[in-house]
């Protein structure tokens, strides 16, 4: 049973919309009945939720895992198992070295690397996690053993030096079982080093290691995924921003992403307990997060800003919000969170976690968006009711609903915008298309196949005629900004226009054309072709010859006659 809507004007002018309830629509409006109803609730209980979730979720930061076990049934799960059967310590211990080089490659076994080892050791020997630890200067004395054990135990040492005498290792064998606890460890490690080594300009002291080097590729994810959001994420925010003109509605997707990233977060931390979450997983949460927390914001917000227009209840503009915006974000966030709990059901634990992670995520920024934001439209109606970037500002807000007003009240373009942008709109498409459809003429007449000169003129000219198609569009965009809206239109025509024929018609129509037609476009004339392979064109550009040099070859058993009609033909 599909909805029908009767639109018409009423006594006031405003358009009046009414609406006939299908079936579907009774489930939602009776989710919004009951949460319209406990809107303080809610949201007390998601305040609530936050500040009991906090810990948690700061704690799962640091409680991922950052090994990868193999799945059951795979030749490596079998070896693993052998090998832990008839060597049960081989997987509960792991070596991290600790390499001291000297600057200026001069001897490294000098007083200095001595004391340092000893001072680092009497550090170690604090650290549960440490089973042991060996080097040069950290085995043991064998000054009253016999001269064949001296001898081995010389032997032994020159292994932790190495062959130009510059380096020194330490092996620092630790306790593997607890993987939450090595990322804390090497950290430690590498701040005493620090600590330590006060001849830095002498002297460089590093860990390396598998544990060491998975700590540093977490880190170094998780660095460039924060990056990737707070760049991304700014920019959002603006562009929603822009599209619901309002600062008091840009509240709400700020609270949504918090809560979804909290909630998020804590409910992962139990989870840490039974399984180990690798340690991507809460980065890939924060991007799903974010990015989900913002669309369904703005799926929600523009439908309710649709709805303030409209000459109804604000109780109404609330349930129609949800009625059509939540169940776009219910249908299309159910299917996602049910791709990410496919993953689950993969037989490594690397795909599970994640797949886990971002399920959870998705979906408790579906149940935040669908009753946390219904439910603050509902408790601040004034404040969320409110126009303009800056709704305290009388001024910017009236400034706001006049801009809006004029669009709502324009039936079209003034009638001087086509006529003035068609012949611009000519100019500036023809003047790109014949920079480029001349390039390609120009490489025909040198020999070069049609489709090959299509694909360098392409090659040589485009990014140049892409350049100045961004240059010109922005250089209309400042059109926007005026309060006139004639010069609006001419803005977002002459904008449109040229960045359709910069991308689409330049970059592929144009090129397609030309290749189809083939020997057609420099019809009546003719042009030999002496290239029709790009790479063997290009291997006969020397750097002394530039691109616009005819090039000639012998056709006819390198006599002149054939040289004469090859250049005649080229040119």
């Amino acid at each position: 049973m599909e909805e029908t809507q009767q639109i018409q004007p009423n006594d006031s002018g405003h358009i009046e919309v009414k609406r006939e309830e299908r079936k579907g629509d009774k489930i939602f409006n009776f989710l919004f009945k009951y949460i319209h109803k406990l809107r303080f609730v809610i949201v007390i209980f998601w305040i609530l939720a936050v500040i009991g979730f906090a810990y948690p979720a700061l704690k799962f930061l640091g409680a991922t895992s950052l090994f990868i076990e193999p799945p059951k049934g795979t030749l490596a799960y079998s070896a693993n198992q052998l090998v832990n059967e008839k060597y049960p310590d081989v997987f509960k211990e792991g070596q991290n070295i600790v390499a001291i080089k000297t600057t200026d490659n001069s001897s490294v076994l000098t007083p200095y690397t001595e004391s340092f080892s000893h001072q680092l050791n009497s550090w170690m020997q604090e650290q549960p996690i440490i089973l042991s630890a060996e080097g040069y200067y950290l085995l043991p004395n064998a000054s009253n053993a016999t001269i064949i054990d001296q001898t081995a135990l010389e032997i032994i040492k020159k292994q932790f030096v190495g062959k130009s005498g510059d380096v020194t290792t330490i092996i620092i064998t630790i306790d593997d079982r607890d993987g939450t606890a090595i990322p804390k460890f090497v950290k430690s490690l590498r701040k005493e080093i620090k600590r330590l080594n006060n001849e830095t300009d002498k002297y460089y002291v590093g860990v390396t290691g598998f544990e060491p080097g998975s700590v540093d590729l977490q880190e170094e994810i998780m660095m460039s995924l924060m990056k990737m959001d707070i760049s991304c994420i700014p920019i959002a925010i603006l562009v929603l921003l822009w599209v619901l003109k309002s600062l008091s509605l840009m509240i709400i997707p700020l609270c949504t992403i918090v809560t979804s990233f909290v909630v998020s977060f804590g409910i992962m931390y139990p989870i840490t307990f039974a399984i180990d979450i690798y340690g991507v997983a809460p980065a890939l949460m924060m991007s799903c997060i974010a990015a989900m927390s913002i669309d369904y914001s703005l799926f929600l917000l523009t439908r309710f800003s649709e709805e303030l227009s409209i000459e109804q209840s604000y109780y109404d503009v609330i349930k129609n919000t949800l009625q059509h915006a939540g169940r776009i974000i219910f249908t299309s966030g159910g299917l996602l969170t049910l791709c990410f709990v496919s993953l689950c059901f993969f037989p490594l634990d690397v795909i599970i976690t994640l797949g886990m992670g971002a399920a959870i995520s998705i979906f408790i920024t579906i149940i935040v968006n669908l009753t946390l934001t219904p439910s603050l439209l509902g408790i601040f109606p004034k404040f969320f009711s409110k126009r303009g970037f800056i709704p305290c500002i009388k001024r910017c807000r009236a400034w706001a609903e006049n801009k809006e007003k004029s669009y709502h009240k324009s039936i079209g373009l003034y009638w001087c915008v086509p006529v003035i942008t068609f012949p611009i709109i000519i100019g500036l498409s023809s003047d790109y298309d014949i920079f480029l459809f001349s390039r390609i003429m120009e490489l025909r007449r040198k020999g070069l196949s049609t489709h090959l000169s299509v694909i360098i003129g392409v090659e040589k000219a485009g990014y140049l005629i892409s350049y100045a198609g961004i240059i010109m569009a922005i250089a209309f965009s400042g059109l926007f900004l005026s309060a006139i809206l004639m010069l609006n239109q001419f803005a977002f025509i002459l904008m449109f226009s040229v960045l359709l024929d910069t991308f689409i018609i330049r970059s592929i129509l144009l090129p397609a054309i030309v290749n189809l037609l083939g020997e057609l476009n420099w019809f009546p004339k003719r042009y030999a072709i002496q290239f029709d392979n790009y790479k063997k064109y290009m291997d006969t550009i020397s750097p002394e010859v530039s691109e616009e040099t005819p090039i000639v070859h012998n056709t006819q058993n390198g006599s002149e006659e054939g040289n004469e009609k090859t250049a005649l033909l080229t040119n």
